[in-house]
């Protein structure tokens, strides 16, 4: 006749996501797409149109160092500051 041995069954531990990494997860990945969304539409513009206003003062001084007939870069340098700004 045959015997009956119990046998130990031991569970195993299934592999899903904890919530907390999904949640961590995902707020980083809406952080990020906030914070491109702002950079893109707020603050780069508010960048570009100062830098590229500087760069045109600058080359006018660099001009006016270079004695090309132009007017003044007094004048032309406060103008671009000023439509940088």
């Amino acid at each position: 006749m045959f015997k009956l041995r119990l046998k130990i069954i031991k569970q195993k531990v299934k592999s899903h996501p904890s919530h907390t990494s999904d949640f961590l997860r995902n707020s980083g990945r809406l952080i990020q797409e906030k914070f491109d969304t702002i950079l893109d539409n707020d603050a780069l513009p508010l960048v570009i149109a100062p830098v590229i206003f500087i760069v045109l003062a600058g080359l006018e001084w660099w001009l006016w160092n270079l004695e090309i007939s132009s007017p003044s870069p007094v004048i032309l340098a406060t103008i671009a500051f000023g439509l940088g700004a």
